[in-house]
């Protein structure tokens, strides 16, 4: 596996245990993008809010859209895959969860 799969893959990670941790398991994107961010992995807010859209696509969140004086907003919020998967279900596209780790 490639560094930039790898590194994608724990971005996932990352972005279903934010979800996890929320009220709700609803984030918007943007401050997913934030929290990835200053998390343990520097990367680009496009890159993020792609593995969003990615998640979506294969079932692990839901997106809504909504209008907002700066464009279009996205709201995230984890399925009931999704929540497995944050928990430490192996799901190909995501990085496994790391032992003791919560």
């Amino acid at each position: 596996m490639s560094l930039t799969e790898t590194l994608s893959k724990d971005r996932r990670r990352l972005i279903l245990e934010h979800l996890a941790a929320a009220e709700g398991h609803a984030l918007g994107a943007g401050v997913i993008a934030a929290l990835v961010v200053e998390g343990r992995q520097a990367t680009w807010r496009d890159q993020v809010l792609a593995d969003v859209d990615y998640l979506a696509q294969l079932g692990l969140v839901t997106l809504v859209e909504f209008p907002s004086a700066l464009g279009p907003q996205k709201e995230a919020t984890l399925t009931g895959l999704g929540l497995d998967v944050a928990r430490g279900r192996p799901h190909p596209a995501v990085a496994d969860k790391l032992p003791g780790y919560l």
